[in-house]
């Protein structure tokens, strides 16, 4: 006898198993999409991202056995911005096979497929499912802000996996893994310093544990280390160390711009968070108890925390890779539990809500704003052959000094910050310009142009007429606008 029920019953389970089929799909081919635009930016020479050129120069700075923390009083007008870990490590390229951002941006991305290796182990351990923990590696890695940031030589993704790496470590509960975590720890702060999330929710773990000895132990080498490497840093520097990461860091807070941020990546990784929220809340009601967990939810509630600050001006993307990561963990084991579970309304509408999440992602090589183009090399090779013969250059792009073999004189955003806080002098910079030191200056837009926001963020009003009055627009190529001292009269 035919039965309507078994026959709707028969249809969703064969649109269930398409489901399943349609997620895999998507994080294949958005793999594929990461490979391509990571391959692409190796082989690409020229800066891609603001800070890459300057990042570079530390790099060839520090391979010269030069500090990279100097006093901001005199030119260069150079800051920087970071712990040394990072340009350190490049600087060994550097030394190996001369100035380039190939290394740099191999470091993030290994950094990279590292992270999303121990995101499939860790959601491994704690699912016995291989095809879960493959999922929840793949949506890392699917994510639109990690495809266009991981590829990029920055500091962050190697930050990133010394904080995942010493989650890793505490996550096994050995004591010797535990302690062996700070050094990592200790490691990613002198990446990034702002990675200190990781540490914290591993001591609150510890505390929750009621393993106070330990959570002791931990807490206290971990904060001596930082103190001590902190504070020989310092020493070694006089003083330049501490100014460079943490005042001259101190950039002005916007709180709607904190918000309108955090509206962006909710809007696009919704299914993430909604994912790792629903794991919070199924741990708090049924009261779980898994230790393992109760680690990866306070991580994720301190690093979720954290990302406010990315109203700090200046900030971008790279404030929400730490809520991805752990994010994508606690994605793992809802659907653990979910398709563990015998209610197939709920399986099929998690099918759902991953489907979609992957159309939220959506990008792809080609047609991603920060894909390199042929158009934008052959400018990077025309201005790259206008300044050859030149040797002292003024520019907003960083990195096409220090390829062509030129000192960076002067870094536009971060002393324009300083500038309107007050710390540092503009009329220093002014008095190059009024003087046509630069034989030429580059910019990345047009002077006259009154409708470009960032041209306040990266020039205090007098260095802005000061151009103007003592420098034309000679030619545009491309994105770049290269002014030329104007004629003696």
């Amino acid at each position: 006898m035919f039965s309507p029920r078994a026959y709707l019953t028969n249809i969703r389970r064969r649109i269930s198993n398409y489901l399943d089929k349609v997620v895999l799909l998507f994080l294949l081919l958005y793999l594929a999409f990461y490979l391509v635009f990571a391959t692409s930016s190796l082989l690409y020479p020229y800066q891609i991202d603001y800070g890459e050129g300057f990042l570079l120069n530390q790099a060839k700075m520090l391979s010269e056995g030069k500090s990279i923390y100097k006093d901001i009083s005199e030119e260069p007008f150079i800051i920087s911005n970071y712990p040394p870990l990072y340009p350190l490590l490049w600087s060994l390229f550097v030394k190996l096979f001369g100035v380039s951002f190939f290394s740099g941006r191999i470091i993030s991305i290994i950094s990279c497929l590292t992270i999303s290796a121990l995101i499939y182990k860790i959601v491994l351990k704690n699912t016995n499912n291989k095809k879960v923990a493959i999922t929840s590696a793949l949506i890392f890695l699917a994510s639109p802000y990690v495809y266009s940031w991981s590829t990029l030589a920055r500091v962050d993704m190697l930050g990133l996996l010394l904080s995942i790496l010493g989650i890793y470590l505490v996550l096994t509960g050995e004591e010797r893994k535990v302690l062996l975590s700070i050094p990592i720890f200790i490691a990613s702060f002198f990446t990034k310093q702002f990675f200190v999330m990781a540490p914290i929710a591993a001591f609150v773990y510890l505390v929750l544990r009621r393993e106070k000895k330990l959570a002791l132990k931990f807490g206290f080498l971990f904060l001596i280390s930082l103190a001590a490497l902190f504070s020989a840093l310092n020493y070694f520097t006089e003083n330049q160390f501490f100014l460079h990461v943490v005042l001259y860091n101190a950039n002005p807070f916007s709180i709607h711009r904190a918000i309108s941020c955090y509206i962006a990546f909710i809007r696009i990784h919704w299914g993430l968070v909604l994912l790792s929220l629903y794991y919070l809340l199924v741990v708090v009601v049924t009261k779980e108890r898994g230790e393992n967990v109760r680690l990866l939810l306070i991580y994720f509630i301190l690093s979720s925390l954290f990302a406010l600050t990315v109203g700090k001006v200046g900030s971008n993307i790279n404030y929400f890779l730490e809520v991805i990561a752990v994010s994508s963990v606690l994605s793992g084991l809802s659907i653990k539990r979910i398709t563990n579970s015998d209610n197939e309304r709920y399986k099929d509408l998690l099918f759902v809500i991953l489907i979609i999440q992957m159309v939220s992602f959506a990008h792809a090589p080609f047609i991603s704003h920060s894909w390199s183009s042929v158009y934008d090399l052959e400018s990077n090779q025309m201005v790259s052959e206008q300044i050859r013969n030149m040797n002292k250059v003024l520019s907003e792009n960083g990195g096409i000094l220090v390829i062509n073999g030129k000192e960076i004189y002067f870094m536009p955003f971060e002393f324009t910050q300083l500038a309107i806080q007050g710390i540092w002098d503009d009329e220093k910079i002014v008095k190059e310009i009024r003087d046509k030191s630069f034989e030429a200056i580059i910019l990345e837009f047009n002077i006259d142009c009154i409708d470009k926001p960032y041209k306040v963020e990266r020039f205090t009003p007098k260095m802005i007429e000061s151009i103007k009055e003592n420098y034309y627009l000679a030619r545009r190529i491309g994105r770049f606008f290269i002014y030329l001292p104007n004629p003696e009269s």
